[in-house]
């Protein structure tokens, strides 16, 4: 029971951290060129296709595909 508890704490302040550097790059992005740029969500996408697709061909293990 604590186990599950830990293991959504942790995924929790995972997800956390990504959507900390997601607002902080657009902050500083419309902070400095005042432009909204919307590229950060393709730029993660890649990022999580690619480590998908080493994953699923090469069984190279999540953290090490992740770019």
């Amino acid at each position: 029971m604590l186990q599950t508890y830990l293991i959504l704490v942790i995924t929790g302040l995972l997800w956390g951290g990504v959507y900390l550097l997601m607002a902080a790059g657009l902050n500083l992005i419309y902070g400095v060129m005042k432009v909204v740029n919307l590229a950060h969500g393709d730029f993660i996408v890649v990022g999580g296709m690619l480590a998908v697709t080493l994953f699923a061909a090469y069984k190279v293990g999540p953290l090490v595909a992740l770019p």
